[in-house]
């Protein structure tokens, strides 16, 4: 008798302390859920968003695995916090950071904030539930929620930018305390059963989109998009995503790689007149551009040519020589130092200040320049009388621009290379024009 007494009362003893406990941990969410920042650092209208209702031990137990995290996500929405505040709560409470380490990761983080002494408070609360929560408000889970209440907020007032990334799937927990919820199944344990992506069919189907878009913006009529894929790549699009397609490997067939260069070079042609079109008119990026501020065509169409097979180098030097073409020379200089084959590219721009040279001194024909014509050497002569200056772009270059192009050409020449005491030569007839 003694001892079920005796038991009946530590049992009773065990359901009060975790009665307690849980108390605890609804006033700490309670208490954060009811703490606000001043108005100027709020960045998302919250006027969509449900008011958040008072919280009980019993709401709690009801609202299943997710329900911790969705009613933080909520408060999350209301404030507009950037998700750099989650991340540094959360960082502090790693006992494995030292000072230093502490440090340099909060000035890393508050560099983008405007920490005041409210938004200080709120870093603290949030600590503080982080701790009572450690599986609940574990960083991963917090983050899906506060997404998906971004996504609902969205859908009601679609203008926000949403991005994604791939990650692994988190594993959900739960505290000991909070072992015996029931109610809804949280958006986590739904969003693990789902079937996974096949991520290299979602990127086939963004090299498409990607090919579609560049077809448009550039009013490319001559391409047929189906063309630069073989028939693995053809039948693959519009499947399923989480199904396993069998997708374009190894060699690939040589015209339609062709076809595929042909295709970027034109992008990126298209892309550099479109360019110059804008200086030429004094265009602003954003009027050129309204919906691609941080879209760099020529940078996208070297980004396509890894997932196309195709060498970037090409796409790079094409770059450089339809800059230079157009006679953006600062813009080549600088697009000049991205590609790794030098020597070929140096190569090309030969042909390009040849061209130029040959414009100056043929096609304008004043006295003075065919006086300086007789004057070079006979292979020079030969040399420029092949060259045709309607390839170029534009030929009203300063002869001082071109010097330094040849210049620059002589610099990546080995002297052992065919062309470079041609190379000399024509320094030689630029810097005799200048004078």
């Amino acid at each position: 008798s003694d001892t079920e007494s005796w038991e009946a009362l530590s049992l009773d003893a065990e359901y009060w302390k975790l009665l307690l406990k849980q108390l605890e941990d609804c006033l700490i969410l309670q208490t954060l859920l009811h703490s606000k920042v001043s108005k100027k650092t709020i960045r998302v209208s919250s006027l969509q968003s449900e008011p958040l209702g008072r919280l009980s031990v019993k709401k709690l137990l009801e609202g299943g695995k997710g329900g911790i995290a969705d009613t933080v996500a909520k408060w999350v929405f209301k404030q507009g916090f950037n998700p750099l505040v989650l991340n540094l709560a959360q960082h502090r409470n790693n006992t494995d950071n030292t000072e230093e380490s502490e440090e340099m990761h909060a000035n890393i983080f508050l560099e983008e904030l405007e920490v005041d002494e409210e938004l200080e408070t709120i870093l603290e609360l949030l600590q503080l539930a982080y701790q009572q929560f450690p599986c609940s408000l574990e960083v991963d889970v917090l983050h899906a929620h506060c997404c998906w209440e971004y996504v609902v907020q969205w859908n009601k007032d679609p203008e926000a930018d949403v991005s994604s990334d791939e990650m692994q799937a988190p594993v959900l927990d739960t505290e000991d305390a909070w072992m015996s919820v029931e109610g809804p199944v949280s958006i986590v344990e739904l969003a693990l059963e789902q079937k996974r992506i096949h991520y290299p069919l979602v990127e086939h189907q963004f090299v498409l989109c990607t090919v579609l878009y560049a077809i448009m913006r550039f009013s490319l009529k001559s391409v047929k998009p189906l063309s630069l894929f073989d028939s693995k790549g053809k039948n693959a699009f519009f499947k399923d995503l989480t199904s396993i397609q069998l997708l374009p490997s190894g060699d690939m067939d040589p015209n339609v790689l062709s076809i595929r260069q042909q295709f970027l070079l034109k992008v990126v042609s298209a892309a550099v007149q479109m360019l110059c079109s804008q200086k030429a008119k004094e265009t602003s990026e954003e009027e050129l551009f309204p919906f691609e501020k941080a879209r760099n065509w020529p940078t996208l169409a070297v980004d396509l040519a890894q997932y196309l097979q195709i060498s970037e180098d090409v796409v790079k030097m094409h770059y450089v020589c339809e800059l230079y073409s157009y006679g953006m020379d600062h813009l080549g200089e600088e697009a000049f130092l991205q590609v790794s084959d030098k020597e070929v590219l140096a190569s090309q721009l030969l042909i390009l200040a040849g061209q130029r040279l040959a414009f100056a001194l043929l096609q304008i024909q004043t006295k003075e320049g065919m006086e300086l014509f007789a004057r070079l050497p006979p292979t020079l002569c030969t040399w420029l009388k092949a060259m045709d200056p309607q390839e170029l772009q534009n030929v009203q270059v300063p002869i001082a621009t071109t010097a330094k192009l040849v210049n620059r050409v002589i610099e990546h020449l080995p002297e052992n290379h065919g062309q470079y005491s041609l190379a000399l030569n024509l320094i030689e007839a630029v810097e005799a024009i200048s004078s």
